[in-house]
């Protein structure tokens, strides 16, 4: 019984931690939602991306810096989010972003470049 107990409580704590994170992909210029409208990210830009291309050889993986921004209500607040070096995750109203990828990448084939530029975020509730 013990066990029995014990199994459920692994499966129930998973169902919940599972809840408290969510990845989005947020096109150039679009945004997401949050509790049911509430909270909404927006990918206002690219402001750098010195990423080494598809396929090349790089001796340095290079950057991309983005810009969002975060809502909850009338109030908001902007960051700067990078896949290289610098701040690759920030905290707003309660939930962490981080960035996870930007998509095309440099040096993409045709088919992949003309694609609209999208990232990939992670969003964690906080405790």
């Amino acid at each position: 019984m013990k066990k029995l107990i014990l199994v459920f409580a692994i499966i129930a704590g998973t169902a919940i931690c599972s809840l408290a994170q969510k990845t989005v992909s947020v096109r150039l210029g679009g945004s997401s939602t949050l509790e049911n409208g509430r909270i909404s990210v927006k990918f206002l830009s690219i402001v750098e991306d010195s990423r080494c291309p598809m396929n090349a050889r790089c001796a340095w993986a290079g950057n991309a810096k983005i810009r969002i921004s975060v809502a909850k209500g009338r109030s908001f607040r902007s960051f700067e989010l990078n896949t290289g070096t610098g701040v690759k995750a920030v905290s707003a109203f309660g939930y962490r972003f981080e960035i996870q990828d930007l998509t095309p990448w440099p040096g993409a084939p045709p088919d992949l470049a003309a694609q609209p530029k999208t990232v990939v975020l992670s969003i964690t509730k906080e405790r």
